[in-house]
């Protein structure tokens, strides 16, 4: 009767041209050293084993699992896992989450068209290998993670240090580049470890609105060809101050509204503007920058003077049909005696840069520099001893740092103590920039005065006695406290002496438990009015047992 049932469904099936499906079995073997895969009938991909690389293939030679990649739903992987070889998840496209591990390698288009929308990269990825996540259409965000670590002064970070050619290419809803230092709060886009871009590796990302460098991309120092073609929703972008070169076609067909090139910039290859429908203005603070035109020419460099733009420039405007404003660019022959000095045309600040300019006399010619913004502002140091007289910081006690590294000089503000600067306690300095300086600003940053403390010298041992000896501190004191606990985190069973003395050098205590071992400490204490006390910090214990 059950054959003849089958019979019927498969009879039914063929007249009628139903497609009948029956759950495959589930699939697997070996990859690999040390390695197995299984792939369930719900899509589940498994690997498993204890060795670390997954082999490379290829459309000619691809994974195992590759006629059904479209089916892979989930992924898990081994610990023991380090490298991910070419095009092993190629095509997985209802793949929608994967967590890398320890991953320190992947392989070329190893997760292409996969169904992503969000990749976490570990910072023990050093590389993300061409073409490893193009053509990932669900994709929305990058998260790059960074480790910092060290001592002695000495700080190492570790994370995605190159992107490869194409690595994000066709992303088309990729639109947030994050990175998370120690596995904490998001500290910029693209991570401090970053060194290089390769070519056209966000190209066709038509949701990125903006890039971020970390720490202005200081590491960064190349940007491949292209990387950035076709973003058309790209508004704005701060280019690495490592770079001296932005490449040909570089931000071609973007939505950039306005352009800024750093003073480190040299030359700009050939297309990298064009096409930008909604560029307006490019701002060059380098005056010599090559600027390239779509004939690779060079700027006229025989001309003394030049006031909007240089031939080649004017010539790539015209090629596009763009009227770009171009300032401070060309290889222009002015000697230093032909500027006014510099001038302050906007101060720097702690949240934005600063503009310094300057004139030729001659023709008008106006020169820009960048002042980089505040970074840092702090007292060196925070904690003093109580004298009895006024402490108060001065500008010498006060380091000032620009985004650069550069100490900012100590003519340039001003410190005013906000409090008396006496007693025992909180106390408060403002920091203002003066009117002359090309920075602005007020900050306030606080300091303590601490009561100086002792330290227990000796401890003679007595018949459930102990005399607790310790070293005379007079200034600003009015006396000692002296506590003794059986227990060194002294959270209870705590004896509590007071001396009021502040010449007194020594305390006995009776009445202690024999042959028993205590860990004694002492500070001293000031009065403040008649009912207010402030203290020292404890000293180090010191144990002694009762005979």
């Amino acid at each position: 009767m059950f054959k003849k049932s089958i019979s019927l469904i498969l009879i039914i099936c063929m007249v009628f041209g139903i497609t009948c499906v029956y759950s495959a079995a589930a699939q697997s073997g070996e990859i690999g050293e040390n390695l197995s895969w299984e792939l369930s009938t719900i899509g589940r991909l498994t690997i498993s084993g204890t060795g670390d690389t997954i082999p490379d293939y290829s459309p000619e030679n691809p994974a195992p699992w590759a006629k059904d990649a479209s089916q892979v739903k989930s992924l898990s992987l081994p610990g023991t896992l380090r490298h991910i070889g070419a095009y092993a998840f190629d095509g997985c496209a209802q793949l929608k989450e994967i967590d890398l591990g320890k991953i320190e390698t992947i392989g070329a288009y190893s997760f292409s068209m996969c169904g992503f929308e969000t990749v976490e990269l570990p910072y023990s990825l050093k590389e993300v290998a061409p073409y490893a996540f193009t053509q990932c259409f669900f994709l929305e965000k990058v998260i790059f993670h960074e480790i910092e670590y060290g001592g002695l002064g000495v700080q190492k970070k570790e994370g995605v240090s190159e992107i490869g050619e194409g690595a994000f290419s066709a992303c088309p809803t990729l639109a947030a580049l994050n990175s998370y230092l120690n596995d904490g709060d998001i500290v910029n886009g693209l991570p401090s470890t970053l060194e290089r871009i390769g070519k056209e590796a966000f190209s066709g990302c038509e949701a990125l609105r903006g890039v971020n460098f970390a720490d202005s991309g200081k590491a960064v120092t190349a940007l491949g060809d292209g990387c950035f073609t076709g973003c058309t929703s790209l508004r704005s972008i701060t280019l690495p101050v490592g770079i001296g070169t932005v490449p040909k076609d570089c931000f071609m067909s973007t939505g950039l509204q306005s352009v800024k090139l750093p003073a480190n910039i040299t030359a700009v290859g050939k297309d990298a503007f064009a096409f930008c429908e909604d560029l307006s203005t490019i701002d060059v603070y380098n005056n010599n920058c090559t600027f390239y035109d779509g004939e690779n020419t060079t700027p006229d460099a025989a001309k003394l003077c030049v006031l909007k733009g240089a031939a080649a420039v004017i010539s790539y405007a015209n090629r596009y049909q763009k009227p770009l404003e171009v300032l401070c660019i060309g290889r222009i022959k002015h000697t230093a005696g032909m500027f006014t000095k510099w001038s302050v045309n906007k101060k720097a600040s702690a949240v934005a840069q600063g503009e310094l300019v300057r004139s030729c006399v001659s023709c008008g010619y106006t020169m820009y520099a960048s002042v980089p913004q505040i970074k840092t502002v702090k007292l060196t140091k925070t904690a003093f001893y109580f004298t009895g007289k006024k402490i108060c910081p001065t500008a010498a006690g006060v380091l000032i740092t620009d985004e650069s590294g550069a100490v900012i000089p100590t003519s340039d503000y001003t410190v005013t103590c906000q409090t008396k600067g006496i007693e025992v306690g909180k106390h408060s300095v403002k920091i203002a920039f003066k009117a002359s300086s090309k920075y602005t600003g007020s900050f306030v940053r606080y300091y303590t005065i601490v009561l100086k403390g002792t330290a227990v010298k000796t401890v003679d041992s007595g018949k459930g006695v102990l005399r607790v000896n310790w070293t005379k501190q007079t200034v600003g004191t009015n006396g000692y406290q002296v506590r003794l606990c059986k227990k060194s985190d002294f959270k209870s069973g705590v004896i509590l002496k007071t001396v009021r003395n502040p010449k007194a050098v020594s305390l006995t205590i009776k009445g202690l438990s024999r042959k028993t071992g205590y860990y004694i400490q002492i500070r001293t204490f000031r009065t403040i009015g008649k009912n207010k006390y402030v203290f020292s910090a404890w000293s180090k214990s010191f144990g002694r047992k009762t005979k």
